[in-house]
């Protein structure tokens, strides 16, 4: 909160945080989260992988975990909890909106604040904010699309351990894609063989 803000402005900006936001945020830094993935990443082979990971892979990890902590009944009782996940969830995919928008589709500013208000239901000053924010991080949209990345990743493989008559196991499918440390679409062709894949997607 900043001095020259107005009451409506504080009201607006303060209306975001919420004890079912914190417990996302606390998700989504810690356990099963950036913490998790980190503690992964110091046993990574090579220097690169460690030093230089890939930030759709970081992001869209705790990103990921949010929704699926819930999923697997952590606080499941709880719809206040499940309604900040999904809260979180539809401020990162405005964020993607605003990034692909401004920086790829030179969309007006304004119109894109209008579009972050309709998809992530902020008020107008604080989806400003993000907006605004987009126009100097590109990499805003990380978020999304690590998450998306993952879980599309996670449903090919469960199929495909499936298909080789083995039992699924999500315990396993994090070990293996936090062990690798490698950027989503590369870490695919390490645990989907690219010739089993292009035969499952043809449907041979």
């Amino acid at each position: 909160v900043l001095p020259e803000w107005s009451d409506e402005q504080i009201r607006q900006h303060m209306s975001y945080f919420n004890y079912a936001g914190l417990l996302g945020v606390t998700i989504h830094e810690t356990f099963p989260g950036h913490y998790v993935q980190a503690a992964y990443e110091r046993d990574l082979p090579g220097d690169v992988r460690r030093v230089f990971p890939a930030r759709s892979f970081v992001e869209g990890w705790a990103h990921y975990a949010e929704q699926m902590v819930l999923d697997e009944g952590f606080m499941a009782e709880d719809p206040v909890v499940r309604l900040g996940q999904l809260r979180r969830a539809l401020q990162r995919h405005a964020r993607w909106y605003a990034s692909v928008h401004l920086h790829a589709m030179d969309e007006p500013l304004d119109d894109v604040v209008e579009r972050f208000m309709e998809i992530a239901y902020f008020d107008e000053f604080p989806a400003r904010r993000e907006v605004i924010r987009a126009t100097y991080d590109p990499t805003y949209l990380y978020y999304a699309l690590g998450r998306m990345q993952i879980i599309d990743l996670r449903n090919d493989y469960r199929e495909h351990v499936e298909e080789q008559e083995q039992e699924f196991s999500l315990r396993e499918f994090h070990d293996r894609l936090l062990g690798l440390g490698l950027p989503i679409t590369l870490a695919r062709e390490v645990l989907i063989p690219e010739n089993e894949e292009q035969s499952r997607r043809s449907g041979r």
